[in-house]
Formats: C-alpha cells, structure tokens, sequence
C-alpha cells in the first residue's frame, strides 16, 4: 500500500514534457529575436534626431522620423544619407521661401499681427512654420487658416454691444457728442448690413445736425 502511494506521487511529479510545452509556448529565443529586432530601429530613431538637432535645430516630426527610418531600414540609408537629404531639402525651402515672401518664422508672424492682431504663440508659430516648409504654404495659406480660426471668428462676430460701440465711436467724431434714441436705427444697421464706423459717420454727415454745426 505505501509503495503504491509513493508510485502514485511519483507519477503525478513526472509532467511530461509535451505538457510543458503547452505551458510555455514560446520558446525564450522569441523573445531574444523581437529585442533584437526592436534594437535597429531605436538605433536608427536616436541617429535620426541627432541628425535632426544639428542639421535643423529642432527634433523631427513623426512623419519625418517615420521617413528616414523606413529609409535606413528598407534602403539602407546611412547618417550621412539623412544629413544630406536635409540639406538639401532645408535649401530647397530657403529658395522657395524667399520666392514666395522671405522667412517662414517671418510670414507667421506677420501674418498673426494683421489678422489677429497679436504675436504669434509658440505653438502657432510651429505649426504653420511646418506648413510652409513641408506643405508648401503661401502667406494667403496661413492668412485663410487664421481668419477661419475660432479666436478670429470671435473677435469679428458683431454683437449689438459691439454695434452701438462702433455708432459711439461715430457720432463722437462727427457730431461730438454721445448718441441719442435716434441711433438705434445705425446700430441695426451696423448688425444687419454690416456697417463700419465710417459707413456711419458718412450718413451722419448729411444730417441737418451736422450741416448746421459746419456752416
């Protein structure tokens, strides 16, 4: 009876080796393959930075990084293949650059100054910087993109507020004083037919008011 428990013990220990087979499935040798496979391209993302900061000064994009590495990867493209390139590339952009109106830094931010009126901020000043230089933007480009932005639509949406301010600016200039109930009919024009200060001012000057103020 104690020899057949002592089998039974044995027996139950004894785990055959196709059974541990399907424990581990994959082999330890997989994992060393997809660690070396992993290895070439966090190689190739670290010498394309490097290229990238001293080349151009800045990291690349994703799209970029993405680029040169299935160039090294699938071509195999060196260092010096990528400098090179960017090189070339950053001179193509400097000439067109300078056909279509100078520096790209220089356009976005005369372009945020004329149509928002403000400096550019860091992240505008980046994002259609890449535009230009990769997109081949034209200052009109980044003009449109600005006015259909929301902060250009909220600055330029004309509330009654903002029409009896524009009547205000117009009466004070013309009939140097402030408006009276009579101006209401200037402020609905303003919000309707989207009048400007000079619009009103000009009909403010064929009034009887103010041709007896200016004989």
């Amino acid at each position: 009876m104690k020899k057949e428990r002592v089998f039974a013990v044995m027996a139950a220990l004894a785990v055959p080796a196709a059974v541990l087979g399907t424990l581990n499935p994959e082999p330890v040798h997989a994992g060393i393959a997809s660690s070396v496979a992993a290895a070439p391209k966090d190689s190739h993302d670290r010498e394309i930075r490097k290229v990238f900061d001293d080349v151009l000064d800045r990291e690349p994009t994703d799209r970029e990084l993405r680029r040169y590495r299935e160039l090294m990867e699938d071509d195999d493209w060196s260092t010096k293949d990528v400098r090179e390139d960017l090189k070339r590339r950053q001179s193509n952009t400097q000439s067109r650059s300078s056909s279509r109106g100078g520096d790209p830094d220089r356009i976005v931010r005369r372009a945020y100054q004329d149509v928002l009126g403000r400096e550019a901020d860091a992240s505008g000043l980046r994002n259609y910087r890449r535009r230009i230089t990769e997109d081949d933007w034209s200052e009109d480009d980044v003009r449109d993109a600005l006015r259909r932005s929301p902060e250009y639509r909220q600055k330029n949406t004309m509330t009654r507020e903002r029409a009896e301010e524009v009547v205000r600016q117009a009466y004070r200039s013309v009939l140097e004083r402030e408006p009276d109930a009579g101006s209401r009919g200037y402020v609905d024009r303003v919000l309707r037919e989207s009048w400007t200060e000079q619009d009103v001012a000009r009909e403010l000057r064929k009034s009887d008011e103010y041709r007896a103020k200016n004989r």
